[in-house]
Formats: structure tokens, sequence, C-alpha cells
């Protein structure tokens, strides 16, 4: 939690991506157990600002996004991001 309060949005969503992927679910490629509400929850951010960065992820070839099924496409990418904050 305490990386999360002090990244900034971007690199919030790529920790929640990360830590299924690589924690929770130890694949690639996921179902998404929680919906945008609960996800923006967790990440202290709103709905609208998970969505809009769940999307701007995607078109940068970041994830692939199939209703709750989330893929993991450029983990490398995806962890500078995190670890820029």
């Amino acid at each position: 939690f305490f990386c999360i309060t002090h990244k900034q949005a971007y690199g919030r969503v790529a920790d929640i991506i990360i830590c299924l992927s690589e924690r929770v679910f130890k694949s690639d490629v996921f179902d998404l157990p929680l919906n945008r509400k609960q996800l923006a929850e967790l990440t202290g951010l709103t709905p609208e600002t998970v969505i809009r960065l769940l999307k701007q992820f995607s078109d940068e070839g970041l994830i692939k996004v199939n209703g709750k099924s989330i893929e993991v496409v450029d983990f490398n990418l995806l962890k500078k991001i995190s670890q820029k904050g």
C-alpha cells in the first residue's frame, strides 16, 4: 500500500496488474477478479481514471483487455512504468 499511495496513477495501475499477474495468478493471462470500481478503490483512483488508464495501456500495447480478461503483453515496459511511478 505504501508503494501505491506514493505513485502517480499510471504507476499505481501498473503495480496492480503486475501484482495480479505475478503473485496472485502466476500467469500473463488472467481474469480480473475485481470490477472497475473495486480496482479504483484499491488504487485510490476514480473508476473513470482506472478505465482510461487500462485503455491507454491497451492502446500502447502493454496489455490486451477482453472483458474481464487481461493479458500482459509487455512485462518489461510495465515494470519500468511501475518503478518510475
